[in-house]
């Protein structure tokens, strides 16, 4: 198995009661739920980088939505 770093921290009551009761719906383990949470998250702040990128470089190469087989819905 996988290298396992422990770590404690502090929730409000109701959304620790929210994710115990998630985790039992889905059969899975409060870390389970967690680890599922911090990779969506990660993968989330990936795409909005490569967003930021992708928009930082269209507006210096004044692209427009015909460039890219266009219109597009904001």
């Amino acid at each position: 198995m996988k290298s396992i770093k422990t770590i404690t921290f502090a929730l409000p009551i109701e959304m620790g009661r929210e994710i115990q009761a998630i985790a039992e719906a889905e059969k899975r383990t409060v870390s389970e739920l967690i680890w599922e949470a911090v990779r969506q998250y990660k993968a989330q702040r990936i795409f909005k980088s490569l967003s930021k990128k992708g928009k930082a470089v269209t507006k210096k190469k004044k692209l427009t939505a015909k460039d890219f087989g266009g219109p597009f819905e904001d």
